[in-house]
């Protein structure tokens, strides 16, 4: 069931940690649910700065960072009774923020799988988001990561709606038949000499 972010006040006692998935020693996954059922959130519309990102040019690992910016509300109800519930779970373990701040915006990063669908607002397909312009985001709390005593939380873009002008590309025109236009009627004779 995907949430919608409106409304939503997030309950901490329904925030539960399912069975770890351990990679290595010092490697593991903690899957997270909400009210027994994945974390699956529409956002309010986002402002996408830089549009889609690699984490270097070999990657095959995609990402967008959203700005937060104006969105107290939805941070508050919907994004940190998470962070906090695992903070207050793991208090000897150092929490990694996924709200970020610096002096021009507070930020996000989502992270986004090769099969993430992307639409335009006539629900049209699309293949990429572009830089600054809106985006309103499915996305999903999956679970954090566990390396060295440093928890990192994953949040997934399931699906985007892009906020772009409509361009058309290529004639879009209706053509009307021509239509044969009336001859004028001729000029009414002059008036008769005085």
């Amino acid at each position: 069931m995907i949430l919608f972010y409106k409304n939503l006040i997030i309950n901490d006692t329904l925030i539960k940690r399912n069975k770890k998935l351990s990679y290595s020693k010092d490697f593991t996954f903690v899957p997270i649910s909400y009210n027994s059922k994945p974390y699956i959130l529409q956002t309010p519309p986002l402002f996408i700065p830089f549009g889609i990102q690699s984490y270097d040019e070999n990657s095959k690992k995609y990402y967008v960072n959203v700005s937060l910016q104006n969105e107290t509300k939805f941070i508050n109800n919907c994004l940190l009774p998470f962070y906090n519930k695992i903070k207050t779970l793991h208090k000897h373990y150092e929490v990694e923020d996924f709200i970020k701040e610096n002096e021009y915006s507070t930020w996000m990063r989502l992270k986004m799988e090769d099969d993430c669908i992307h639409f335009n607002e006539i629900k049209e397909r699309i293949k990429t988001i572009p830089p600054k312009i809106y985006g309103t985001f499915i996305i999903h709390l999956s679970g954090y990561w566990i390396l060295d005593k440093k928890i990192f939380f994953q949040w997934k873009i399931l699906q985007s709606k892009i906020h772009a002008p409509i361009k058309l590309k290529e004639y879009a025109f209706i053509d009307e038949t021509p239509t044969l236009i009336p001859k004028a009627p001729p000029p009414p004779p002059p008036p008769p000499p005085p």
